[in-house]
């Protein structure tokens, strides 16, 4: 009678056992259950702020790259701008006309071709024809070609130049060497050695621009006896 007892009070004992086991497996599974989509949110949640705090970053770098360009920009616009002392100003006042540039005050004469002619054995050199106002001056190289020689300029009615408009001019100073005189003039030429001369004419039309015709009374003077002779020079541009 007491063995069966004790054999009823081990059975209640197993059966509460195994009922305790099963409810214990039972919970454990049911905290996996819970735990499971608790750590697959919170792995979720983790993926989420990671891609977040990468496009953030992303914004940033391309919100420096753009700023970075704007201020490049302004620096190229600011490089490229013109500014007030680029070009200066001139003030006139009413009524006054502006001064032309300096260059154009300095700039030298158009220098004109040469022109030659030989006579009696002597060159001449026709440099070119300056006018000043009213003053005509015509520079030449004389050069002798054959023996000591003496020669000069003289004043008559063939010595005179003619303008484009047909005025006749009469010529009023001649140089030769380091000789001058308002009539005539004269030297001694050496052979092959040149000698400056000038003719000057006074009363020239001012703003004439060329000369149809430059004659100049010439004489010279050797072994061969005395002659004389007119130099011609032709359309010379003043």
């Amino acid at each position: 009678m007491i063995i069966k007892r004790k054999q009823s009070r081990l059975k209640r004992l197993g059966s509460v056992t195994y009922v305790g086991s099963v409810a214990l497996a039972a919970m454990a599974l049911l905290c996996c259950s819970k735990q499971q989509p608790q750590a697959a949110q919170v792995a979720q949640g983790k993926t989420d702020q990671a891609e977040v705090d990468g496009l953030k970053q992303q914004v940033t770098q391309l919100q420096d790259a753009v700023s970075k360009k704007n201020m490049a920009i302004e620096k190229l616009q600011q490089q490229t701008a013109p500014t007030a002392n680029t070009v200066p100003t001139v003030s006139v006042s009413p009524g006054q006309a502006a001064a032309p540039p300096a260059a154009a005050e300095t700039a030298p004469l158009p220098q004109h071709a040469a022109q030659f002619v030989t006579e009696q054995e002597i060159m001449f050199q026709l440099k070119g024809c300056a006018l000043s106002g009213s003053l005509m001056k015509c520079d030449l190289l004389v050069t002798n070609k054959e023996g000591d020689k003496k020669a000069g300029f003289g004043r008559n009615e063939r010595s005179r130049a003619i303008d484009d408009a047909g005025k006749d001019y009469p010529a009023t100073s001649f140089t030769l060497g380091a000789d001058v005189g308002t009539y005539s003039v004269e030297t001694t030429l050496p052979s092959d050695v040149p000698v400056a001369g000038q003719v000057q004419f006074e009363g020239i039309k001012p703003g004439t621009k060329r000369i149809r015709l430059l004659e100049m009374a010439w004489w010279v003077s050797d072994s061969k006896g005395s002659r004389h002779t007119i130099i011609k020079f032709a359309n010379i541009d003043l």
